[in-house]
């Protein structure tokens, strides 16, 4: 009876942490929908890496916890107000601040929860650069890990094949026109772009097409 009682507190301990997280998921899934140029894009995000992180031969734990990551990359964009976030014009240095906080409050969200423990990295940082430009932090080269490289460039891809409201969606060699450019910036890791492209043609996304696959 005492294992018994041991295991049903276990069972109940594991279902609260999966409810959380179906929670937190759902979350995230309607900070997309708040815009509908991001509708999907997490989810597609979440696809791409892991898809990546196969053709490098990525550890499959890690891959879990980046697939994590990716889908929860965009939860912090919760304090963005729907006039920044739709905004069609530049933004001005004030609503860059703004969008630039989203990494470290989806960070603040999720560090609760045990399970997302590993993947808080990705949600932290996936606005990094190589060359340490980018934030919250500037981190730079090998400060910042593969998952996180893999989840940036599938980030930026996706974005730039999709409508948004201040452009429309780019042709696939556009893309990767800018992409490449980033990487002669050092921006972005050249493998995991070259990784990025294969893993775009297995699915079929090939030519000059935008890159919409739904």
């Amino acid at each position: 009876m005492p294992r018994i009682r041991s295991l049903v507190q276990l069972k109940h301990f594991a279902d609260e942490h999966e409810h959380a997280e179906r929670v937190i998921l759902t979350l995230a899934k309607t900070i997309d929908a708040r815009d509908p140029y991001t509708s999907g894009h997490s989810g597609r995000v979440a696809e791409y890496a892991d898809r990546i992180g196969q053709r490098i031969g990525l550890d499959p734990t890690l891959r879990l916890d980046m697939r994590r990551g990716a889908l929860f990359h965009d939860l912090g964009k919760i304090v963005i107000p729907d006039q920044i976030l739709h905004k069609r014009g530049l933004l001005t240095p004030e609503e860059r601040r703004v969008v630039q906080q989203h990494p470290v409050v989806g960070h603040e969200l999720l560090t609760p929860m045990k399970t997302m423990r590993k993947a808080l990295p990705i949600v932290h940082s996936h606005h990094e650069k190589l060359d340490g430009s980018g934030y919250p932090e500037g981190l730079s080269g090998s400060a910042i890990p593969i998952t996180v490289r893999i989840v940036t460039i599938a980030d930026v891809f996706d974005a730039l094949t999709h409508d948004r409201a201040y452009r429309d969606a780019l042709k696939l060699e556009t893309a990767y026109e800018i992409l490449y450019e980033g990487v002669r910036k050092s921006w972005w890791d050249p493998l995991v772009l070259e990784e990025l492209r294969g893993s775009v043609s297995e699915l079929g996304l090939i030519g000059d097409e935008p890159g919409t696959r739904e």
